[in-house]
């Protein structure tokens, strides 16, 4: 299971991406950098990952920021 968030600067969500039914070496909750149809402002966006293997017991959280630069 794996689930996306991203935020702008304010903390304002601009993306949001849940999956349960992940597939082995396939990408999935692909952010594209835009915001309602937008292409967001450069600078620093954080993002907080959560995934989750229930075979393997796994729960795992991921804090950081990317930067967009154009």
């Amino acid at each position: 299971e794996l689930e996306v968030w991203i935020f702008n600067k304010w903390g304002n969500l601009i993306f949001y991406c849940e999956n349960s039914e992940l597939i082995n070496q396939e990408s999935t909750c692909l952010w594209d950098g835009t915001f309602q149809g937008k292409k967001v402002t450069p600078g620093a966006y954080s993002y907080r990952i959560n995934y989750k293997n229930l075979e393997k017991n796994i729960q795992k959280t991921q804090l950081g920021s990317v930067f967009i630069i154009e």
